[in-house]
């Protein structure tokens, strides 16, 4: 059993082996830079791991920021397709508009021709219904519905029959066939060129022969001189020889109508029935307005033209006198001068 000397010896020793080793590890570390040293490599590692868990989220980052990028480029390409979209609805409802105000215009032109003619008609002796069966007759020749009513209209104020009227529809169909246009054109140019006399354009329309002979020729048959013929005759005359030109030409509507050029030229009749058949359910609407419209211009004259007017007055009143001030300057200049 140890001493008390000897435990305190053992004590001693192990003591002073300690201080050797904590002696030798402050040398190392002094060989390494001391305690310094040892703070920077613990900061270092520090560092490092911050480093990586940096890295890490940085990695993870850019998915999340790609994928924020991706969706700014859709959003941008979603709200372009739909300014895009919102753009062409735009032009949609401004065609939409266009076309209905158009059709409104053609409706309310044809009721104002209708009612015209109803009108004018009924004056030369026809009645209601035979004008609207003259009417039907003309559209059944492929002649337009406004073109018909403007036709009929020339033909009473030419005094030509409404049979006759109907005749020159027929051939009208074979005429502009030759003369490149559609029925209601050629339809209304026979119509002009009886009532005025114009034989040039009768031969546009492929109807050949002169107006003289035609009077010679209906002279004859009632046994007096052609100079000798009425206003009213020289007019049959001429409508002879339209109805013989017609002859030449018929059939001649029905052969074209096979190609696609003159079916071409025959939409125009098809549009304008379509923009009646739609705007005249907005004439009525059309009529409001435009009452309405006049009725707050009369008002707005009936106000202010009178204030207006006295205002010019006064205005005109100056400038007046500042004339009649600045031409006696100048008068008395030139006396001073002279």
């Amino acid at each position: 059993m140890a001493t008390s000397k000897e435990k305190f010896q053992l004590l001693f020793e192990a003591k002073e082996a300690a201080s050797r080793k904590i002696r030798d590890l402050n040398k190392q570390l002094a060989d390494l830079g001391g305690p310094k040293m040892v703070k920077s490599q613990k900061a270092i590692r520090k560092l490092e791991r911050e480093v990586k868990l940096l890295s890490g989220t940085t990695t993870k980052g850019k998915g999340v920021f790609s994928r924020f990028t991706q969706g700014i480029a859709v959003g941008n390409i979603v709200a372009t397709a739909t300014a895009k979209a919102f753009s062409m609805l735009q032009g949609v409802i401004k065609r939409v508009a266009d076309e209905i105000g158009d059709a409104t215009m053609m409706a309310a032109e044809i009721e104002e021709l209708g009612g015209v003619l109803n009108f004018v008609g009924q004056r030369a002796g026809y009645s209601g219904e035979e004008i609207e069966g003259y009417v039907k007759k003309l559209r059944k020749a492929g002649i337009a519905q406004k073109e018909a009513n403007q036709s009929l209209l020339r033909a009473i104020q030419g005094h030509i029959d409404f049979a006759d009227a109907i005749k020159l529809g027929r051939i009208a169909q074979d005429a502009a066939v030759i003369g490149q246009m559609n029925s209601s054109e050629a339809f209304q140019t026979l119509i002009d060129a009886v009532v005025k006399g114009r034989v040039v354009m009768l031969k546009s329309l492929g109807i050949q022969g002169t107006f003289e002979q035609s009077y010679k020729e209906l002279a004859k048959s009632l046994g007096k001189a052609a100079a000798h013929l009425t206003e009213a005759e020289k007019r049959q005359a001429r409508l002879n020889l339209v109805f013989k030109g017609g002859e030449d030409i018929a059939g001649t509507y029905e052969k074209a109508m096979g190609y696609a050029s003159k079916q071409l030229r025959s939409l125009p009749r098809l549009f304008q029935d379509v923009q009646q058949s739609i705007g005249q359910y907005f004439v009525p609407a059309m009529g409001v307005g435009v009452t309405e419209t006049g009725r707050l211009l009369k008002e707005i004259t009936a106000a202010y033209v009178e204030s207006w007017t006295n205002q010019l007055k006064y205005v005109a009143i100056n400038i007046y006198r500042s004339h009649k001030k600045c031409c006696g300057s100048i008068q008395s200049v030139v006396h001073c001068i002279s």
